[in-house]
């Protein structure tokens, strides 16, 4: 999801992104099982089938407990199943943390740590010149300049 925003997203494309972006690198998502023994031992008690019908879109009116349990499991807030602009930021920092498990990338961000403002602005330009020669987006991050939150 990369990039999307959560607008329009139903609750089971909401659950499936959590489990696809927060399974440890190199492992899989949590089983339906897995899941329902999370969301119980969270303070709400479910079964794997319930957990399956959620995540295939077969639920998707939820209890209040029931979400509650599912944003402790993924430590998300509550909202992020019911609103689209927490579901956007929470996207946004699970892509960050997805990235910085890539031991380059996280070289290269704390890298730029402590460099100069031109000089973090020199870093991003390359970065961007080489993003257009590999044929990606030149900015993935949606900000315009090195020192200004947008």
């Amino acid at each position: 999801m990369s990039g999307v925003g959560a607008a329009g997203q139903s609750l089971a494309e909401r659950l499936n992104h959590l489990l696809a972006t927060t399974a440890v690198p190199g492992g899989k998502p949590l089983t339906t099982r897995e899941l329902a023994q999370k969301v119980t031992e969270a303070g709400h008690q479910v079964s794997h089938t319930y957990v399956a019908r959620l995540l295939n879109g077969q639920t998707d009116d939820p209890s209040l407990r029931c979400l509650q349990a599912l944003a402790k499991v993924f430590g998300v807030p509550a909202a992020y199943f019911v609103d689209d602009a927490t579901a956007d930021k929470v996207n946004a920092d699970l892509e960050l943390l997805a990235a910085l498990r890539d031991g380059d990338v996280r070289f290269i961000a704390l890298g730029a740590r402590g460099l100069s403002p031109g000089s973090q602005e020199t870093v991003m330009n390359v970065i961007r010149q080489v993003r257009m020669l590999e044929g990606l987006k030149p900015d993935s991050t949606g900000r315009k300049s090195v020192g200004r939150d947008n």
